[in-house]
């Protein structure tokens, strides 16, 4: 296998890519135990939950060329933008839909943005879909404007 991506945000899914592009297949063993550090705050919680996202944004990127791409299988044409492409673009195609909602019927549209402020307190899965939402927006506020540098120097003390 090759080096690392120079812009490597994600070392495990940048392997598993490269791996897939030299033509062999990624399988994982579910009985492997996998220990991971939570953060005790929500802060600390968020700002890890961000960085996974930066990183995901970063190595897609970087790869983009086996996105949808027959070449590679079921993984490159399905897996692998199911999995990670498409979960940090759901903001997005939701603000899209509630804007052409706004045109095509305005009282759908003001429905729509009431039943989601009732559910926002009503649903605990409603807030957590919403908190997932904005963690997303700013993790691509902070790919695009390459602000993911400043972060992690301030997480690495």
């Amino acid at each position: 296998m090759g080096q690392l991506h120079p812009k490597c945000l994600a070392d495990d899914m940048d392997i598993t890519i490269q791996v897939r592009k030299k033509g062999y297949r990624v399988v994982s063993e579910p009985s492997v135990p996998i220990y991971e550090a939570i953060p005790p705050q929500l802060g600390g919680f968020a700002s890890q939950k961000i960085r996974r996202n930066v990183n995901v944004m970063c190595t897609m990127f970087n790869h983009k060329s086996i996105i949808f791409n027959p070449r590679y299988g079921w993984y490159g044409f399905v897996i692998l933008p199911t999995r990670k492409l498409f979960p940090v673009l759901v903001p997005f195609i939701g603000f899209l839909s509630l804007f052409s909602l706004f045109f095509l019927n305005f009282y759908l549209f003001a429905m729509a943005i009431l039943a989601l402020f009732v559910l926002f307190f009503v649903s605990s899965s409603i807030r957590s879909f919403l908190t997932s939402q904005i963690i997303i927006v700013t993790a691509w506020y902070r790919y695009l404007f390459k602000r993911y540098d400043v972060a992690w120097k301030k997480i690495k003390r």
